[in-house]
């Protein structure tokens, strides 16, 4: 049996896992606190199992979603339903809680795309 890292060092920044849960009707959520250096961003990228919940807790940004971008900073939440591109550039640190639910949650469960910033 495998399990996934907890915590990892990307080009972009860090993550870690805070919570990983199995429900009685087989979905899983998974959450983690990302953090992306200044200048950095995270790929546009779409998701075939998974929905996600991003919610802005330190810094600014820019969020994409299927192409349109969106300032983001504190407090703001960032709704990505499956199968949808998105994206997030870091324009200051940007700290955000990310909730990933749905079967498998797999890091293989990604698909990337070009993207100009």
């Amino acid at each position: 049996l495998t399990t996934r890292p907890m915590y990892e060092e990307r080009r972009w920044g860090t993550y870690r896992v805070l919570d990983n849960v199995e429900y009685e009707d087989g979905t899983r959520s998974l959450t983690k606190t990302i953090h992306l250096n200044a200048g950095k961003n995270i790929s546009y990228q779409l998701h075939h199992h998974r929905s996600e919940v991003w919610t802005c807790v330190e810094g600014e940004g820019i969020f994409v979603l299927d192409g349109e971008r969106k300032d983001v900073k504190r407090g703001d939440v960032m709704n990505i339903p499956v199968g949808h591109l998105h994206a997030i550039k870091a324009t200051t640190d940007l700290t955000f809680i990310e909730v990933q639910i749905g079967n498998p949650l797999v890091e293989e469960d990604i698909e990337r795309f070009e993207f100009e910033w």
